[in-house]
């Protein structure tokens, strides 16, 4: 797991039945990607729900004492993983020094099962 590799807190504060766009996979490698690019330190990620103008997204927060440092390989391939699936990411800095990584994706309806 993640934490085994990282210093590494997670808080999860979203429904099971909450989905977005992302497949599995792609979800794993947004988790890979932002434990990876900062593996030099301690960071939290948070998984919330949160409306952005009226519509209802997932946020995955990753935040770190200090921006990564590194090539950005990882940041871009996460961010056209993001954008791919309708979201956006942004950084921002934290009350009492830090930043934060922001992965906004648009919360989409689980399909019903089909009835018999």
């Amino acid at each position: 797991t993640l934490r085994e590799v990282a210093n590494l807190e997670v808080h999860v504060d979203v429904s099971t039945d909450t989905a977005t766009r992302c497949s599995n996979e792609e979800l794993d490698h947004l988790l890979i990607g932002l434990v990876l690019e900062t593996l030099d330190q301690r960071m939290a990620l948070t998984i919330r729900e949160r409306m952005i103008e009226g519509k209802p997204f997932v946020e995955i927060v990753r935040a770190t004492s200090h921006a990564p440092v590194g090539d950005g390989h990882e940041l871009e391939s996460i961010t056209v993983v993001v954008e791919r699936n309708g979201g956006e990411v942004a950084t921002a800095e934290r009350r009492g020094g830090g930043i934060e990584l922001i992965l906004s994706l648009p919360i989409t309806p689980i399909p019903a099962a089909p009835s018999l």
